[in-house]
């Protein structure tokens, strides 16, 4: 009698395949290699306009923030600016 290994053993093999790890590899050198590229360029106004302007940005139609719609119901908080650094 024979033991499967299962769908989740297939799943696995398949995220952790030399593609797949070649894919992430290479996505994470292309961010960091042109950050670091921009950065050399531009120096810290790009880290401020392109990365850390998100993280203290309070529009509340900014669709690509994880806190969208937490931003948007805190808007009119006279106190945002506290919780923003909390």
């Amino acid at each position: 009698r024979s033991v499967s290994k299962g769908k989740s053993s297939n799943v696995l093999e398949e995220i952790f395949s030399l593609p797949s790890i070649s894919f992430v590899l290479a996505a994470i050198f292309a961010f960091v290699g042109l950050s670091g590229l921009c950065f050399y360029i531009y120096c810290f106004e790009y880290l401020d306009s392109a990365l850390l302007y998100h993280i203290g940005r309070t529009d509340h139609r900014h669709n690509f923030s994880m806190f969208y719609y937490w931003i948007y119901l805190d808007y009119t908080n006279p106190n945002k600016d506290v919780m923003g650094l909390v």
